[in-house]
């Protein structure tokens, strides 16, 4: 029951790397790998099977073979080109790009796993070798106990293995977290690429580079253009169709793309062309806005007739993916004002980082997918979904995200205390954490979510046991957010070395505030996520979306059809969709 993940676009892969990275931690805690998780689902240890990273060949830096590290000198190139060549040629220079500390750490480590499966490799050989010569010497000698001897040789080689085993591990002091995380030096802004930060290898399998455009892709409807080359959309297509000959029951389709540019259309002209060989397959669709990567690339008139056009990416996006996707998820990543109301429990944010801004939205994903990867999952993507789907068509749905368990510090009881008493109205003094969603939606935020998930850690499930936890959280969020079922997970979010510590200093694993600073170093986070879908979205589409598209003003109109982006009929069909969309809603 695998799931199949395509990733289109830079914010996305930056949002899935902390995301890959929370999966890749899960899989080397040892108290987590035997009995929570089923790891084939999606991820396996050090790769992605069933995932395909999308973006600009500029945007992947330097990561296990993202970038070719050998250093070439102009001049010699030239030289070589004149011995060779006697015509006109021209040298493009790239600029080298350095690997971050973290991906030369990961180098480093990746190094000593291969001397060490050397290692290994050669005492086995040593061992056959040794085996080989009893087995003929006996037979030579026609000894009656060489099995005897053949076993008591291979037991005293095992044992010294052993014993070298041990010292080694002995002599090894492992770095703390902490220690590790300051010494990379995350938060302080010299991450520039998704790749300097992911933990995984990123193979040439799992990725796919967009050829360089000339323009900045901020238009929506560019990277559909692209793939009108038919010869450019069956070569990237035929990666989706390798992966999926190695699946052997596929679940679900999840699709994240970067809406608010030329990757959302390409995205939708990428599930067009693959739809057909996966029906009846659920795809879910994150759709991701945020700030523009690709800025300062014009003359100040040309950025401000992008801008302008850049208005229309949300409306035309919601159109282009309507019949395409079973639901789409909005997130947006422009979301600091939020953070500046909780200045007392995130004191470290950054919202000009990405590295910061994209972090958060993992958190979300992991709360959605974590229930489909334990062994013996009590859902599919499909019984997740189908309370929150109320039409035909894509269903919008809406996802909030909050870190439960935020109290006074004055409160003297505790969270155990609380829960013991029953008092969870003190443990979730804040009705939200993030609105992920885009501002388009904040007239929505305050209906009754339809579905909750909760990623609980800590010492309060230790104490009181899982059946009695899930019970209060339940009679909880049923009178509070009316919601149709709940998800208690289990387990513990455990973040990895990259990933951002904005949490206030007081603030503890169990979500509590303390009176004074800890100085526990926060590697797991309990979460709350709540999802739902409205038909208010129906208001918002009608007077937002197909007001923008109606009344394109004829300058734009105009423009778009003098730069390409798209014909008088394209503009005709996408207020047609966006009328039927609204009216569904409606109705």
């Amino acid at each position: 029951m695998e799931i199949v993940t395509l990733q289109f676009g830079n914010l996305t892969n930056h949002v899935m790397t902390h995301y890959w990275n929370i999966q890749d931690e899960k899989l080397k805690n040892p108290e987590i790998q035997p009995s929570t998780e089923m790891y084939e689902l999606d991820h396996k240890e050090g790769y992605y099977p069933f995932t395909i990273f999308f973006d600009r060949k500029d945007m992947f830096g330097n990561y296990f073979g993202c970038f070719n590290e050998e250093r070439i000198d102009p001049l010699e190139a030239q030289d070589d080109i004149i011995n060779q060549w006697q015509g006109g040629y021209i040298v493009n220079e790239q600029d080298y790009i350095e690997k971050s500390e973290f991906a030369n750490a990961l180098d480093g480590i990746d190094e000593e796993i291969e001397a060490e499966k050397h290692r290994k490799q050669q005492e086995q050989e040593e061992q056959e070798r040794y085996s080989s010569m009893l087995l003929n010497k006996a037979s030579s000698d026609n000894r009656q106990n060489m099995f005897a001897e053949f076993l008591k040789a291979s037991m005293q080689h095992e044992e010294e293995d052993k014993k070298q085993e041990e010292a080694k591990e002995e002599s090894k002091e492992p770095e703390k977290c902490e220690d590790l995380y300051r010494k990379f030096k995350f938060d302080e802004g010299n991450v520039r690429y998704f790749t300097d930060y992911l933990q995984p290898q990123l193979s040439p399998k799992s990725r796919i580079e967009i050829p360089y455009h000339q323009g900045s892709w901020s238009i929506f409807s560019e990277g559909g253009l692209m793939l009108q080359d038919k010869y450019l959309l069956e070569d990237v297509t035929d990666q989706f169709r390798n992966m999926l000959e190695k699946t052997d029951n596929m679940q679900a389709l999840r699709v994240l793309a970067d809406i608010d540019c030329g990757f959302g259309s390409f995205a939708a002209k990428y599930i067009e062309e693959i739809k057909d060989e996966i029906p009846k397959k659920t795809i879910v669709l994150y759709s991701l806005t945020g700030p523009d990567v690709n800025t300062n690339m014009f003359t100040d008139e040309r950025q401000s007739i992008t801008k302008e056009l850049r208005s229309y990416n949300l409306p035309f996006a919601v159109a282009s993916f309507n019949e395409l996707v079973n639901a789409n998820i909005p997130i947006d990543l422009n979301y600091q004002g939020q953070i500046k109301r909780f200045g007392e429990y995130i004191t470290d944010f950054k919202g000009d980082s990405l590295f910061n801004t994209s972090s958060i939205p993992a958190l979300a994903l992991n709360d959605f997918w974590a229930p489909l990867r334990s062994r013996k999952p009590a859902h599919t993507v499909d019984t997740i979904l189908n309370p929150l789907v109320m039409f035909d068509k894509a269903n919008i749905i809406l996802n909030n995200i909050k870190v439960p368990f935020i109290k006074e510090p004055e409160f003297s009881g505790g969270i155990n205390k609380m829960f013991e008493e029953n008092q969870l109205e003190e443990c979730w003094t804040k009705k939200e954490f993030i609105h992920l969603s885009s501002p388009f939606w904040g007239p929505l935020q305050k209906s009754k979510p339809y579905h909750i998930q909760m990623n609980w850690s800590g010492s309060v499930h230790n104490k009181f046991g899982h059946a009695k936890v899930l019970d209060q959280a339940r009679d909880y969020c049923n009178e509070k957010f009316g919601c149709y079922n709940i998800n208690l997970i289990e387990e513990r979010t455990l973040l990895p070395i990259p990933f951002p510590r904005f949490l206030s200093p007081k603030f503890n694993c169990n979500g509590e505030l303390a009176h004074k600073d800890t100085k526990e170093f926060m590697n797991n986070i309990s979460t709350l996520s709540s999802l739902y879908c409205t038909g208010d979205i129906g208001m918002i589409i009608e007077n937002v979306f197909l007001k923008t598209v109606k009344n394109i003003p004829y300058k734009h109109r105009q423009q778009f059809i003098k730069e390409d982006y798209m014909e008088e009929d394209d503009l005709i069909e996408t207020r047609e969709k966006m009328q039927n969309i609204a009216d569904a809603y409606m109705d």
